[in-house]
């Protein structure tokens, strides 16, 4: 009788469970309204690069980034996700950027736990709320 390692166990449970994983979009695995979304408690008249987000279903950008979520891990309304961030001048460099998104509501959340790759972590609790939809085109 042969031995199987616990090693070749864990590996063979691993990829049956990766292969059996159905593949979710962003915007079906996050359940947010898309649209512009305001830090509270700044209202939704002043509006600003500095205290808004923009949240499309593929990521959350801003006033001067776009972004794309490439990894996403759920445990109850608590979301990680990691997106790969582009800014909008000329000759930026693409990052990554790591947050935890506690979806309130359809139309709330909040971001905790930031980590911009090659910036200092921001572990400030932010709320948002939903103001507008997103401009057309974005």
């Amino acid at each position: 009788m042969k031995i199987i390692s616990i090693n070749k166990i864990m590996l063979f449970l691993v990829l049956a469970l990766l292969l059996n994983t159905p593949v979710i979009k962003a915007d079906e695995l996050i359940p947010l309204k898309h649209g512009i979304y305001v830090r509270e408690p700044d209202s939704c008249n002043q509006l600003t690069s500095a205290n808004m987000t923009m949240f499309d279903g593929h990521g959350f950008g801003g006033g001067h980034t776009t972004a794309k979520i490439i990894d996403v891990r759920k445990n109850g309304n608590i979301y990680f996700i990691t997106e790969k961030v582009q800014g909008t001048d000329p000759g930026e460099k693409p990052y990554t950027r790591k947050m935890k998104v506690t979806v309130i509501n359809k139309t709330s959340f909040s971001t905790s736990d930031v980590y911009n790759e090659g910036q200092p972590p921001y572990l400030e609790i932010e709320k948002y709320r939903w103001c507008k939809p997103l401009p057309p085109g974005y």
